[in-house]
């Protein structure tokens, strides 16, 4: 009996025979469609992967430094404790948190609602945060000068908050004031190492107000992202509860 015909007497029967064959079928769709779908993202990612490694390259044949200086954890190169940097470490992570809650809120909100000033404003605190945090990771500020680039820090976010004062009145900026807040005291501590009585003091003082900015900051991304995921269409980043709503709309959309 040929195989087509078992196939169907077996479907016709119930048996699991026909069953699992629509299963394989369905599979194989499935892997057909999401290949179509997804072969721009692999791309795009083996690109990505492509250029870090290219300028990893570039760096070790311009500063003449050994590749494996460049690929291994810090820690590993320079022979330190699995502790070293800790709270250093802990922050970079929360930094590339709220990266990636930033651009996923600009994304959503794109999607649901177009182009406009808010998609405009994520876009911009993910830009800001990335920078902040590669400052963070590599130390740029120590390289360049602590006082300059503090100095353009602090007029990219005031050039931000101006541009986009709108949209921040319109979101918990009680969070991101807090964040900023705390930011300022670290710089400013930072500055005046020398006058706080000792390392152990101004490390504790600059780091840990570091910190908290840091979280307060990703908090802060979260909120929005949570409001671009669950929020109403029309009213994305409203954060308040359900007992004490605000509709975050501009006055002419009411």
């Amino acid at each position: 009996m040929p195989v087509g015909k078992d196939l169907r007497v077996a479907d016709r029967g119930g048996g699991e025979l026909g069953d699992e064959v629509r299963e394989e079928m369905d599979v194989r769709g499935s892997l057909g469609a999401q290949a179509r779908v997804a072969w721009p993202v692999v791309v795009v990612t083996l690109l990505l992967g492509a250029f870090v490694l290219a300028l990893v390259v570039a760096v070790k044949h311009a500063e003449d430094v050994p590749f494996g200086d460049l690929s291994r954890d810090v820690t590993v190169v320079l022979d330190g404790h699995p502790y070293d940097g800790m709270l250093s470490q802990i922050g970079l992570l929360f930094w590339a948190a709220t990266v990636a809650l930033a651009l996923f809120s600009a994304c959503v909100r794109r999607l649901r609602s177009g182009n406009d000033r808010v998609v405009l404003f994520l876009f911009a605190a993910a830009a800001i945060s990335g920078v902040l945090a590669l400052d963070d990771t590599f130390l740029i500020h120590e390289n360049v000068g602590q006082k300059l680039t503090f100095s353009v820090y602090l007029l990219v976010v005031a050039v931000w908050l101006v541009a986009f004062r709108r949209v921040v009145l319109r979101t918990p900026y009680l969070l991101l004031g807090v964040a900023l807040a705390f930011f300022f005291g670290s710089a400013a501590f930072d500055v005046l190492r020398d006058h706080l009585g000792g390392p152990f003091h101004s490390y504790v003082l600059e780091d840990s107000t570091k910190l908290f900015g840091i979280l307060a900051w990703c908090a802060y991304y979260a909120r929005l992202g949570a409001a671009s995921v669950l929020g109403d269409p029309d009213d994305l980043l409203s954060t308040a509860t359900a007992e004490a709503p605000i509709d975050l709309r501009e006055p002419a959309e009411r």
